[in-house]
């Protein structure tokens, strides 16, 4: 259930809030295509967890680059 506390490892409590999201997701919530989040990625512009062959996004991280990022960026 959304806010629900569970134990971690560390004996730190997390929600059960989503912290992690894929570059589907992330395309959605900037209305972009997958491509471009995967090139901001490649350039340093948003940080990404890699996991296996594959990448997540902390949604913290994904916040603060949306309150600090340029009006327009160029991802060629």
């Amino acid at each position: 259930m959304p806010g629900d506390k569970v134990e971690a490892k560390d004996n730190s409590s997390l929600t059960s809030e989503k912290k992690l999201m894929t570059s589907q997701e992330v395309a959605d919530m900037f209305q972009v295509s997958k491509r471009t989040v995967e090139r901001l990625t490649k350039k340093g512009a948003i940080r990404c967890i890699k996991i296996g062959r594959g990448v997540r996004f902390d949604r913290d991280d994904i916040d603060k680059w949306l309150r600090k990022k340029p009006r327009s960026l160029n991802v060629s």
